[in-house]
């Protein structure tokens, strides 16, 4: 059986070739060379809406992988500009297929860990704990009733900006100080991006935008704008899924609210977020999936997009 450890303590992640079902790639974790099965990578995947990432590598380069990473030496290669500009902060990236493998492994290791670990506030809905995530989160905003006014932050503006010294402070106890994973996700987030004439498009905060991990990474800083809102708004609802927010407004006077939200997102080093506002009886907001207005009775109704 043609296996790649990720982790190297107690919960070793462990990557599986010997799957013989279309490519199907499973991870386990090793407690005392037992191995019990977690989630299938496309289990994970599901959870973000992504296509099935097939991974072909031969048994020499899972083994040279495996290798690299039980002797702390495995390096990251640069990630490779496919379409997009450093102006627009908006990179289409691709890594090697290793490289890849390796990324992926490690979102794997955070969301089995933060599943097991509650870490997530109540008003955060994209905890992983299972595929209803977002539909809780749609239930819960049609669920305020007698509003005035919705309003939307869409928090993607910080993508590219947060600080990669507090995103790895907030991981590090996710992964037990697991120094060699910590190290690994560092190694992730500084990765050079480099277009096909080697020219440097590296930026020195943010995270790089590639598969699932980034999402991952980008919702556990988030975690920051869930305390901070908690702590300054203690008794005001709110929804957030991933990087965006929804907030009931159940008065015409929303101006505090907006004054706290922008001192809320300075304190936190994040970028103003982009707002939208839905009154009673107006124009619908867009969310992820479709569109929310606010009838006239004061509740929020959805329409979807199309497929």
């Amino acid at each position: 059986m043609n296996m790649m450890i990720i982790t190297l303590y107690k919960s070793s992640l462990v990557y599986n070739s010997s799957v013989p079902t279309l490519f199907t790639r499973s991870f386990c974790t090793v407690e005392c060379n037992i191995h019990r099965l977690v989630f299938e990578i496309n289990d994970v995947y599901a959870l973000f809406k992504k296509n099935d990432y097939n991974y072909e590598l031969s048994e020499g380069d899972i083994l040279g992988i495996q290798n690299s990473l039980l002797s702390r030496n495995y390096n990251f290669g640069p990630l490779r500009l496919v379409r997009g500009s450093k102006s627009t902060l908006m990179l289409d990236i691709e890594a090697s297929v290793a490289d890849e493998l390796v990324i992926s492994a490690l979102g794997a290791v955070l969301i089995q860990e933060l599943r097991q670990s509650s870490y997530f506030r109540q008003s955060c809905y994209s905890s992983y704990t299972n595929e209803r995530t977002l539909i809780h989160y749609l239930d819960t905003i049609q669920e305020w009733r007698d509003l005035e006014a919705l309003i939307r932050l869409d928090c993607s503006k910080s993508y590219t900006s947060i600080s990669r010294s507090r995103l790895i402070d907030k991981v590090r106890p996710i992964v037990h100080n697991d120094d060699d994973l910590v190290k690994l996700i560092s190694s992730f987030c500084n990765l050079p991006i480099v277009d096909n004439m080697g020219n440097d498009l590296s930026i020195n905060t943010g995270i790089p935008p590639l598969t699932f991990i980034a999402e991952i990474l980008f919702n556990i800083i988030l975690d920051d704008i869930d305390q901070k809102m908690e702590e300054r708004l203690p008794k005001q609802k709110y929804a957030r899924f991933q990087h965006e927010i929804f907030i009931p407004i159940y008065h015409k006077e929303h101006y505090s609210i907006m004054e706290a939200l922008n001192d809320i997102f300075h304190e936190c080093n994040f970028i103003s977020p982009t707002i939208e506002l839905s009154v009673r009886g107006g124009e619908p907001i867009p969310f992820s999936g479709g569109f929310i207005h606010i009838n006239n009775d004061g509740q929020c109704k959805i329409k979807y997009d199309d497929g």
